[in-house]
Protein backbone atom coordinates (compact mmCIF):
# COMPACT_ATOMS: atom_id res chain seq x y z
CA UNK A 1 0.00 0.00 0.00
CA UNK A 2 1.28 3.11 -0.45
CA UNK A 3 1.30 5.64 2.21
CA UNK A 4 3.35 8.47 0.81
CA UNK A 5 3.03 10.11 -2.16
CA UNK A 6 5.81 13.07 -3.52
CA UNK A 7 4.92 15.36 -6.07
CA UNK A 8 7.09 16.65 -8.85
CA UNK A 9 5.80 20.84 -8.91
CA UNK A 10 5.32 22.37 -12.25
CA UNK A 11 3.49 20.44 -14.93
CA UNK A 12 2.63 18.12 -12.43
CA UNK A 13 0.54 20.13 -9.73
CA UNK A 14 1.01 23.53 -11.41
CA UNK A 15 0.86 24.74 -15.71
CA UNK A 16 4.22 25.84 -15.95
CA UNK A 17 5.58 25.41 -19.11
CA UNK A 18 3.68 27.78 -21.40
CA UNK A 19 3.82 30.38 -18.80
CA UNK A 20 7.21 29.79 -18.68
CA UNK A 21 7.46 30.14 -22.31
CA UNK A 22 5.84 33.40 -21.98
CA UNK A 23 7.69 34.99 -19.17
CA UNK A 24 10.82 34.42 -20.61
CA UNK A 25 9.56 35.62 -24.08
CA UNK A 26 8.94 38.74 -22.86
CA UNK A 27 12.54 39.16 -20.52
CA UNK A 28 13.79 38.49 -23.89
CA UNK A 29 11.42 41.73 -25.59
CA UNK A 30 12.75 43.70 -22.93
CA UNK A 31 16.28 42.99 -22.59
CA UNK A 32 16.47 43.27 -26.76
CA UNK A 33 17.33 39.83 -27.52
CA UNK A 34 15.65 37.47 -29.77
CA UNK A 35 13.45 35.12 -28.41
CA UNK A 36 14.09 31.89 -28.52
CA UNK A 37 12.28 28.73 -30.53
CA UNK A 38 9.57 27.51 -28.12
CA UNK A 39 10.81 24.03 -28.72
CA UNK A 40 14.25 25.25 -27.00
CA UNK A 41 12.73 26.80 -23.58
CA UNK A 42 10.73 23.64 -23.35
CA UNK A 43 13.54 20.95 -23.05
CA UNK A 44 14.55 20.20 -19.45
CA UNK A 45 17.44 21.44 -17.40
CA UNK A 46 19.34 20.80 -14.16
CA UNK A 47 18.81 24.29 -12.97
CA UNK A 48 17.83 27.17 -14.37
CA UNK A 49 21.06 29.50 -14.22
CA UNK A 50 22.49 26.93 -16.43
CA UNK A 51 19.50 26.90 -19.08
CA UNK A 52 19.82 30.67 -18.97
CA UNK A 53 23.35 30.81 -19.27
CA UNK A 54 23.22 28.48 -22.07
CA UNK A 55 20.91 30.17 -24.25
CA UNK A 56 22.10 33.67 -24.03
CA UNK A 57 25.81 33.21 -23.37
CA UNK A 58 26.37 36.74 -24.08
CA UNK A 59 24.05 38.09 -20.94
CA UNK A 60 24.89 38.43 -17.18
CA UNK A 61 22.97 35.67 -16.07
CA UNK A 62 22.25 38.56 -12.97
CA UNK A 63 20.56 41.22 -14.92
CA UNK A 64 18.60 38.54 -17.24
CA UNK A 65 17.06 36.82 -13.70
CA UNK A 66 16.05 40.83 -12.15
CA UNK A 67 14.18 41.32 -15.14
CA UNK A 68 12.70 37.78 -15.72
CA UNK A 69 11.35 38.25 -11.66
CA UNK A 70 9.86 41.60 -12.31
CA UNK A 71 7.28 39.57 -15.20
CA UNK A 72 7.24 36.13 -13.17
CA UNK A 73 4.81 38.07 -11.05
CA UNK A 74 2.78 39.30 -14.28
CA UNK A 75 1.33 35.90 -15.29
CA UNK A 76 0.16 33.50 -12.49
CA UNK A 77 0.63 30.07 -12.74
CA UNK A 78 -2.62 28.05 -12.66
CA UNK A 79 -2.99 24.54 -10.91
CA UNK A 80 -3.76 21.45 -13.30
CA UNK A 81 -7.44 20.67 -13.62
CA UNK A 82 -8.14 18.75 -10.80
CA UNK A 83 -4.87 18.67 -9.09
CA UNK A 84 -6.99 20.10 -5.85
CA UNK A 85 -9.53 17.77 -5.79
CA UNK A 86 -6.75 14.83 -6.37
CA UNK A 87 -4.97 16.27 -3.08
CA UNK A 88 -7.97 16.33 -0.93
CA UNK A 89 -8.75 12.94 -1.90
CA UNK A 90 -5.20 11.76 -0.67
CA UNK A 91 -5.25 13.59 2.27
CA UNK A 92 -4.90 10.77 4.40
CA UNK A 93 -1.17 9.74 3.52
CA UNK A 94 1.54 11.59 3.92
CA UNK A 95 2.29 14.43 1.17
CA UNK A 96 5.00 16.24 -0.07
CA UNK A 97 6.95 18.14 -2.65
CA UNK A 98 10.45 17.84 -4.35
CA UNK A 99 10.82 20.30 -6.50
CA UNK A 100 13.81 22.16 -8.58
CA UNK A 101 12.07 25.41 -8.22
CA UNK A 102 14.24 28.14 -5.70
CA UNK A 103 11.79 28.55 -2.38
CA UNK A 104 11.02 31.99 -3.61
CA UNK A 105 8.81 31.39 -6.70
CA UNK A 106 7.92 27.97 -5.43
CA UNK A 107 6.17 29.96 -2.83
CA UNK A 108 4.72 32.23 -5.23
CA UNK A 109 3.59 29.84 -8.00
CA UNK A 110 1.69 27.25 -5.27
CA UNK A 111 -0.02 31.02 -3.91
CA UNK A 112 -0.88 31.41 -7.42
CA UNK A 113 -2.55 27.91 -7.99
CA UNK A 114 -4.21 28.53 -4.83
CA UNK A 115 -1.94 24.93 -3.79
CA UNK A 116 -1.48 26.20 0.43
CA UNK A 117 1.57 24.57 1.76
CA UNK A 118 -0.76 23.03 4.55
CA UNK A 119 -1.63 20.64 2.05
CA UNK A 120 1.65 18.35 2.57
CA UNK A 121 3.33 17.11 5.34
CA UNK A 122 7.01 19.30 3.65
CA UNK A 123 7.80 21.01 0.82
CA UNK A 124 11.58 20.38 -0.59
CA UNK A 125 13.14 23.06 -3.11
CA UNK A 126 16.62 23.07 -4.68
CA UNK A 127 17.73 24.39 -1.81
CA UNK A 128 17.15 21.50 0.25
CA UNK A 129 18.23 18.67 -1.92
CA UNK A 130 21.79 17.76 -2.23
CA UNK A 131 20.98 18.10 -6.38
CA UNK A 132 19.13 18.97 -8.61
CA UNK A 133 16.90 16.37 -10.11
CA UNK A 134 18.57 13.81 -11.90
CA UNK A 135 20.94 13.99 -8.68
CA UNK A 136 20.41 10.30 -7.76
CA UNK A 137 20.28 11.29 -4.20
CA UNK A 138 17.63 14.47 -5.01
CA UNK A 139 14.51 12.49 -2.80
CA UNK A 140 16.15 11.16 0.02
CA UNK A 141 15.60 13.89 1.59
CA UNK A 142 12.17 13.48 1.45
CA UNK A 143 12.81 9.86 1.94
CA UNK A 144 14.31 10.52 5.50
CA UNK A 145 11.03 12.95 5.82
CA UNK A 146 8.36 9.96 6.09
CA UNK A 147 10.65 7.49 7.70
CA UNK A 148 10.31 4.72 8.92
CA UNK A 149 8.28 3.52 6.00
CA UNK A 150 9.78 1.52 3.75
CA UNK A 151 10.45 2.69 0.12
CA UNK A 152 7.89 0.55 -1.88
CA UNK A 153 5.22 2.16 0.33
CA UNK A 154 6.52 5.93 -1.13
CA UNK A 155 5.93 7.09 -4.72
CA UNK A 156 6.59 9.74 -6.66
CA UNK A 157 4.39 11.62 -9.23
CA UNK A 158 6.38 13.54 -12.22
CA UNK A 159 5.83 14.70 -15.74
CA UNK A 160 9.50 14.15 -16.77
CA UNK A 161 11.91 11.61 -17.57
CA UNK A 162 14.30 12.84 -14.71
CA UNK A 163 11.54 12.41 -12.26
CA UNK A 164 11.21 8.92 -13.30
CA UNK A 165 15.60 8.45 -12.63
CA UNK A 166 15.39 10.14 -9.44
CA UNK A 167 12.65 7.78 -8.16
CA UNK A 168 14.50 4.57 -9.19
CA UNK A 169 17.72 5.59 -7.72
CA UNK A 170 15.91 5.68 -4.65
CA UNK A 171 13.96 2.74 -4.99
CA UNK A 172 10.29 3.99 -4.45
CA UNK A 173 7.61 3.68 -7.05
CA UNK A 174 6.64 6.57 -9.72
CA UNK A 175 4.11 7.52 -11.82
CA UNK A 176 4.33 9.61 -14.52
CA UNK A 177 1.48 12.11 -16.03
CA UNK A 178 1.61 13.55 -19.04
CA UNK A 179 0.60 17.09 -18.12
CA UNK A 180 4.21 18.60 -19.77
CA UNK A 181 5.78 18.25 -22.97
CA UNK A 182 6.75 14.53 -22.91
CA UNK A 183 4.67 11.56 -24.31
CA UNK A 184 4.34 8.25 -22.69
CA UNK A 185 7.37 6.68 -24.98
CA UNK A 186 9.70 8.81 -22.86
CA UNK A 187 9.03 6.88 -19.49
CA UNK A 188 8.32 3.51 -21.24
CA UNK A 189 11.80 3.73 -22.48
CA UNK A 190 13.09 3.68 -19.06
CA UNK A 191 11.17 1.02 -18.28
CA UNK A 192 8.05 2.56 -16.81
CA UNK A 193 5.17 0.16 -17.67
CA UNK A 194 1.76 2.35 -19.29
CA UNK A 195 -0.06 0.99 -16.73
CA UNK A 196 1.96 3.74 -14.29
CA UNK A 197 1.89 6.85 -16.92
CA UNK A 198 -1.38 8.72 -16.14
CA UNK A 199 -3.01 11.71 -18.36
CA UNK A 200 -2.78 13.39 -15.36
CA UNK A 201 -2.66 13.56 -11.45
CA UNK A 202 -7.10 13.43 -11.56
CA UNK A 203 -6.19 9.94 -12.25
CA UNK A 204 -3.87 8.83 -9.48
CA UNK A 205 -6.86 8.23 -6.55
CA UNK A 206 -8.55 6.02 -8.86
CA UNK A 207 -4.59 4.36 -9.91
CA UNK A 208 -3.95 3.98 -5.91
CA UNK A 209 -7.48 2.00 -5.68
CA UNK A 210 -6.30 -0.35 -8.23
CA UNK A 211 -3.45 -1.44 -6.33
CA UNK A 212 -5.84 -3.08 -4.04
CA UNK A 213 -8.92 -3.85 -6.12
CA UNK A 214 -10.43 -2.95 -9.34
CA UNK A 215 -11.39 0.59 -9.72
Amino acid sequence: MVRAVLFDLDDTLIESTSNYVKTMWRTCDNLGLARPPETLLQQGFVTWRDHVEAIFPEVVFEVFAKQYRRHAHEIPYLAIPGALETLDALADRQLGVVTNRGKDLCGLRMSQAGIGPERFDFILTLEDLPGAKPHPQALEPAVERVAPLPRHEILYVGDRPEDARVAQSAGVGFVGVLTGVVGPESFEELGIPRSDILDSVCGLPCYLRKRVVTC
